[in-house]
């Protein structure tokens, strides 16, 4: 999704939106991809499967074979 489109399915004002984004880049939760003057922000779905299951483990939710049968690896639409 592009920013824009993020801000007005979230209604979050563009400069909160923006921060948030930047946190997301950090951790590599994300991934901005640019066409000419456009971003469009995609999951980084891998990087989201290990966190979720290091959380869940964490937590003991959710069987060890659960999760040690998961797919992981690509990127998804934000």
């Amino acid at each position: 999704m592009t920013p824009s489109e993020l801000s007005e399915e979230l209604s979050i004002k563009m400069p909160n939106l923006s921060a948030q984004l930047s946190v997301l880049k950090e951790a590599d939760l994300i991934h901005a991809e640019r066409d000419g003057t456009s971003l469009t922000y995609r999951v980084n779905l891998s990087v989201l499967e290990s966190t979720m299951a290091t959380l869940m483990e964490q937590l003991g939710v959710g069987a060890p074979d659960d999760r040690a049968n998961g797919t992981g690896g690509g990127t998804a639409d934000a």
